[in-house]
């Protein structure tokens, strides 16, 4: 949410009220006034004229408003049956759960589409804001599952590297998904973790990590076989 003060001046206090209306957009959520002064048929003393109401008015505005309508319009065209768009907010953002049924054709293969409309949508949210608003798109429990398969793969690759002694490389990913890689690897004694390549082809690398002592591989009593299978 952010906020804006303006100021309105009039005869009454509802009339000062119109005018500070008046000079604000028309999409804020809610206002709130303040009176600043109270009107007066005559001012000090009875020397000078009358005296005008005055007040601040707070309005409050929904910054995800016009964010939303720009996603609407962009998953309305996937067709998507009982379809619903929530939205939350978070400390640095927002948040949108879309829902519906047959969500793959907005998802795309691996999220890549999903992933597009979360950046476009994102460049909407900051468009001319000087604090930055991030913009997280679900679909469904599709984020959940895609997370979830990523520490797996992480993890296998992790107990991977260590049982061939050589560096491991994975498909290439995006940097959030990268993140999940490399957080589950510092959970792990023995290896690291690191990212190469370029663009599209950037990736995560698993390898061993010769300052730490790489722990043994024993399929009965190694935690790494609990975590994956």
């Amino acid at each position: 949410m952010k906020s804006v003060k303006v100021y309105g001046v009039g005869d009454t206090i509802e009339k000062a009220k119109e005018d500070a209306l008046l000079k604000l957009e028309k999409d804020y959520s809610s206002v709130e006034y303040e009176i600043i002064q109270m009107p007066a048929k005559k001012g000090l003393f009875g020397l000078f004229g009358a005296l005008e109401a005055k007040v601040r008015a707070i309005a409050l505005y929904d910054e995800g408003v016009n964010v939303k309508d720009f996603l609407q319009n962009i998953v309305e065209k996937f067709e998507i049956e009982n379809l619903s768009i929530e939205q939350k907010e978070t400390e640095n953002g927002i948040v949108f759960d879309i829902n519906g049924d047959n969500l793959g054709a907005m998802i795309g293969y691996r999220g890549e589409t999903l992933n597009a409309i979360q950046y476009l949508t994102g460049l909407v949210a900051n468009k001319e804001k000087e604090a930055f608003c991030k913009v997280t798109i679900n679909a469904g429990d599709y984020r959940d599952k895609r997370d979830k398969a990523i520490e797996n793969v992480a993890r296998k690759n992790a107990l991977r590297a260590l049982r061939i002694r050589r560096n491991v490389y994975l498909e290439p990913m995006n940097s959030y998904e990268r993140r999940i890689v490399h957080t589950v690897v510092q959970e792990i004694d023995g290896v690291k973790s690191w990212s190469e390549g370029e663009k599209r082809n950037r990736h995560a690398v698993i390898g061993l990590d010769n300052s730490k002592k790489a722990p043994k591989i024993d399929e009965n009593n190694h935690s790494l076989y609990e975590k994956i299978n």
